[in-house]
């Protein structure tokens, strides 16, 4: 006879070992009835409040997350949208060829942190540009924390474009 998980009921399996016993409601779990057993209730429904104050991007980001699929990428135009960015943000400098990544990011806000990391990235593996970090400064504000790009322990917070 093989012995339930539970020691503390009959067991399930008959005695040639082939056949299930019948199992009765109080043997059946919360997860495999419909009749919900939460002390979080109205927890979806609160959730799907919050849900709806996402953005759409973001909210297509959780999906992807959630179904275990990979994150929307750039856009196809990314290249392009960059390059116009950063030639502009460059000439509003006086042209040095030194862009802030903050900068870059607020002149392309419809593209979301992820999908413009991996913009960026393809851009850099093309020898296209490079970043930089903020040597010499004193201090880091959250801006900037939030749109560099940390890299081997090194916040990277500018880009240069290659000859």
């Amino acid at each position: 006879m093989t012995p339930s998980v539970s020691s503390n009921g009959p067991p399930l399996a008959t005695e040639n070992g082939k056949e299930l016993t019948a199992s009765g409601a109080d043997r059946c779990t919360a997860g495999c009835t419909s009749e919900a057993r939460t002390a979080n209730a109205g927890t979806v429904e609160a959730l799907a409040a919050v849900l709806m104050g996402l953005s759409l991007e973001d909210r297509a980001r959780l999906m992807a997350l959630v179904m275990n699929a990979p994150a929307a990428g750039p856009p196809a135009d990314f290249d392009h949208r960059f390059a116009l960015a950063f030639d502009r943000l460059d000439r509003a400098a006086g042209g040095h060829n030194f862009v802030s990544l903050v900068e870059l990011r607020k002149a392309l806000p419809d593209i979301g942190c992820d999908a413009f990391d991996r913009g960026f990235r393809a851009l850099r593996i093309a020898g296209k540009y490079t970043p930089s970090a903020a040597e010499g400064r004193f201090g880091v504000a959250t801006e900037e924390r939030q749109a560099g790009i940390m890299e081997e322990g090194t916040l990277l917070l500018f880009v240069s474009r290659q000859p």
